[in-house]
């Protein structure tokens, strides 16, 4: 050593640079996203030939068709109070599993609507759920990150959630139930920091995020 100083480092980054880099928080989301958009490749990819459709059965002949109504409607500047089409009728709107309030669904009849009133398909549902999925998993790694004070805490966690043999069967054909359950994670982390940090905003943001829950349709998995 000369003088006593440690020898200057070569510009570029060290391998010490490099493993923290990695490690950051949004490397590592951007990692799970790529795993679960790795995950749903057949249900996205353009290739109508190798592209799959989730399984017949409530998914389309259920859910579906309370989206459709319901974007129609909607879309047409009417409010769903009742549907003649469900038995000698059905209250819509007193249906929790309708999640007619529920913001994304709202959000999905404005672009509807904006789009110019297509007819809603199936395809679009089938991306709504995959987005749902990506953000349940995306929320468990920022809580568990959070909790366990490691990234890669976070991400085992999220994968061992997200990948896990509950979120990828039931779940994805009776969508209000991911619907429901991408909050979840969200709300645990904001009632987490509202403990830590003694702050009303986050206990606001923790209510916020259990109403989306609750408005998904899915009560059981919310409470």
């Amino acid at each position: 050593l000369d003088g006593g100083h440690a020898p200057a480092r070569p510009h570029g980054l060290s391998g010490a640079d490099c493993r923290r880099g990695l490690g950051r928080p949004g490397a590592a989301a951007l990692f799970l996203v790529f795993l679960c958009l790795v995950f749903f490749w057949r249900f996205i990819t353009p290739d109508l030939g190798a592209r799959d459709y989730f399984e017949a059965g409530d998914f389309y002949e259920h859910y579906y068709a309370w989206r459709y109504y319901a974007t129609e409607e909607l879309a047409n500047s009417r409010f769903p109070l009742w549907s003649p089409y469900v038995f000698s009728g059905h209250p819509f709107l007193a249906d929790v599993q309708t999640a007619l309030l529920y913001p994304p669904h709202l959000l999905l009849t404005l672009l509807h609507r904006l789009a110019g009133n297509p007819p809603l398909s199936t395809l679009t549902l089938e991306w709504l759920v995959i987005a749902h999925f990506v953000l349940a998993v995306i929320f468990t790694f920022f809580f568990a990150r959070h909790v366990t004070k490691s990234v890669a805490g976070g991400v085992a966690a999220a994968c061992v959630f997200g990948f896990g043999s509950y979120l990828t069967s039931y779940p994805l054909l009776q969508f209000n139930i991911i619907e429901a359950v991408t909050w979840l994670p969200l709300a645990l982390l904001f009632v987490t920091l509202a403990i830590e940090k003694r702050n009303a905003a986050y206990w606001s943001l923790a209510g916020a995020a259990l109403a989306l829950s609750l408005l998904a349709g899915h009560p059981q998995q919310s409470v």
